[in-house]
């Protein structure tokens, strides 16, 4: 599961707020993820010269009458061999 981390799920439950830390202790467990799969399938599969776009976020749902929210957290750019070119929200 998502949460099987060592850690991850003590660190929602002890959390100030566990429902506002819920949203990212998972899109940590996605973004991990999606991190592998580019690493692994993108080297030998994505045509040379592709760039390849992670892009995450996590989204906030509001109240009825109220706009909801997208929270970027990830914006990368990657060579068709899963290297790192830019992170594009990195300071």
């Amino acid at each position: 599961s998502l949460l099987d981390v060592p850690g991850r799920a003590e660190k929602v439950v002890n959390a100030a707020n566990p429902n506002a830390q819920l949203p990212r202790a998972l899109f940590e467990a996605q973004s991990t993820a999606m991190h592998q799969i580019i690493a692994k399938a993108a080297p030998g599969n994505v045509p040379e010269g592709t760039t390849i776009a992670l892009v995450g976020g996590i989204q906030i749902n509001t109240p009825d009458g109220v706009s909801d929210f997208f929270l970027p957290q990830v914006f990368k750019l990657f060579s068709a061999d899963g290297v790192l070119i830019k992170d594009l929200l990195a300071g």
